[in-house]
């Protein structure tokens, strides 16, 4: 298939979009997982792109509102404890509308199961892989890569 600029377009796009899902896994999906980054296929970019497709036929609508909801509990978690151990202030109060602006927190968002834990597998191996053989660097921090 001839390369072209919408080509490109969709694979950046691709690449965005499952790298952003997989902030909503939860740490214990990916803990102790090694990748082993050996030979690569002949032609990377084509099985970039063979991987992203697995990856977005493993999201269905439920999957990605899960995920959507865990991203969305993770960040305020994450923006919460980087101002209480960032913010002092002498009157106390200074915080508290930031807290708000950041909006009601609920624990049942990141511990809820997924509605389909192959469905999540799936998505997770195929973006992890496709990561792996991509031509922009880009690693999962979660993820121990030898020989990378």
């Amino acid at each position: 298939m001839a390369y072209s600029p919408e080509r490109t377009r969709h694979l950046i796009e691709q690449r965005d979009r499952h790298r952003r899902l997989m902030l909503g896994l939860h740490d214990r999906w990916s803990e102790r997982l090694t990748l082993n980054a050996g030979e690569l296929p002949l032609f990377p970019s084509e099985a970039e792109r063979e991987l992203r497709t697995i990856a977005d036929d493993a999201l269905d609508d439920a999957t990605v509102d899960h995920l959507e909801t865990r991203i969305k509990y993770r960040r305020t978690r994450d923006l919460r404890s980087f101002m209480r151990h960032t913010i002092t202030t002498p009157w106390g109060d200074g915080e508290d509308s930031l807290h708000d602006a950041l909006g009601t927190m609920n624990d049942n968002d990141w511990s809820a199961q997924p509605p389909d834990a192959d469905r999540i597998y799936r998505f997770m191996y195929s973006t992890l892989l496709a990561d792996l053989v991509a031509d922009d660097g880009y690693r999962d921090p979660r993820v121990l890569i030898e020989g990378d």
